[in-house]
């Protein structure tokens, strides 16, 4: 926020009250303000790019809330809310993660806090063909081991690649292992993803994968 706009904030909550944009009357409000930051507001108060008053005014009652790899109780919590809501969306019937998906997302470090684990979901929503997430349905960025897992940042092959890339690359390694578990058998591999004959066709010939698993 710039220094200019810190200044009419301050005013509002000091004198409770405003003028509207293009208006002539002042207005008398009573409000209760809850702001968030994920900044340092002392750092940038001692930097001179965040008034000290307007600080005071704001900081009244604070709560810190710690990074979610501080806090991996509360994963399983926000993993389920997202998959409801994802799910819904989506129009898929989903009843849970299993066991060794769930594992995976608590051993994660989570860099990018809660708006990285609801992407994940959200990915894997879109990867399930079941009523269950599995590990497989998982970025293999956030294996054990693997580079972005616990101690570790983002995997370089994944790097650069836009979220619609992701997906295709892990649906068509998805579809690969499914036809060579199948020995190419187009019409099993299809009711093994949940998907239509014509729609596993589509994809085979998408990802040039027509002589995946035929003998």
């Amino acid at each position: 926020m710039p220094l200019s706009v810190q200044v009419k904030l301050l005013r509002v909550l000091q004198e409770r009250e405003f003028e509207r944009v293009g208006g002539t009357q002042t207005v008398r409000t009573d409000m209760r303000v809850v702001a968030a930051t994920n900044r340092s507001l002392p750092e940038l108060v001692a930097k001179g790019e965040f008034r000290e008053d307007l600080y005071y005014r704001l900081a009244v009652v604070t709560v810190e809330i710690p990074p979610l790899r501080e806090r991996r109780e509360d994963i399983p919590l926000l993993a389920r809310l997202f998959l409801q809501k994802f799910a819904q969306e989506a129009g898929h019937d989903l009843d849970d993660f299993d066991p060794d998906a769930m594992a995976i997302l608590e051993n994660y470090r989570w860099p990018g806090n809660i708006r990285e684990l609801s992407n994940v979901v959200e990915r894997a929503v879109i990867m399930s063909t079941g009523r269950m997430i599995f590990a497989e349905d998982l970025p293999p960025l956030l294996a054990p081991g693997a580079a972005g897992g616990r101690d570790q940042g983002a995997s370089s092959s994944w790097q650069g690649k836009s979220m619609r890339e992701i997906i295709k690359d892990t649906e068509c390694r998805i579809i690969r292992d499914a036809l060579r578990r199948n020995r190419g058998n187009r019409m099993k591999t299809a009711r093994d993803l949940d998907m239509s004959r014509r729609a596993l066709q589509y994809k085979i010939e998408e990802y040039n994968l027509a002589a995946e698993g035929e003998e």
